[in-house]
């Protein structure tokens, strides 16, 4: 009970506009609960404000988690505002520098080749679909990215 209290306290404040008090509240809270409270949010309400909860998360603790669900957040849910797909990349981008090693951070990043502004450039989403593949190598989002590219 008290999770969902929780929850609803964040997504009061998000709502409020007093993202000082989210920041509080979301740190308290599980990543995996908040991730799913502020994407439900965003898709419902269509409201920067979850964007910009995740921004000051980010300044108290950089981690490539948060960069994650910010990318998400930005280029699921929030992508009918201008710029949100290439913020939603620079976000992948810095997820992948900080935990080199994750495929699931790869294969977020390869979405960003099929996106409609196509930002991920055909070579690197090979290289990255590569790396996938050789840790992996019936991976879905790698497969399909080198299908698309016509190199499987």
């Amino acid at each position: 009970m008290a999770a969902t209290s929780g929850v609803e306290a964040l997504v009061g404040h998000v709502r409020s506009g007093d993202l000082t008090s989210a920041v509080r509240v979301a740190a308290e809270l599980d990543l995996t609960e908040f991730r799913e409270a502020m994407l439900g949010e965003a898709f419902d309400h269509q409201s920067l404000s979850c964007y910009g909860l995740y921004v000051g998360l980010l300044q108290r603790g950089e981690s490539a988690e948060l960069h994650v669900a910010a990318s998400e957040v930005l280029s699921l849910a929030l992508n009918i505002y201008p710029g949100a797909y290439p913020v939603a990349f620079v976000h992948a981008q810095r997820a992948l520098a900080l935990e080199p090693d994750d495929v699931s951070i790869k294969e977020h990043l390869l979405s960003f080749h099929n996106n409609p502004e196509r930002l991920l450039p055909p070579a690197e989403a090979a290289r990255v679909a590569g790396e996938v593949l050789a840790v992996d190598p019936s991976n879905a989002a790698g497969l399909e990215v080198l299908r698309r590219l016509d190199l499987a």
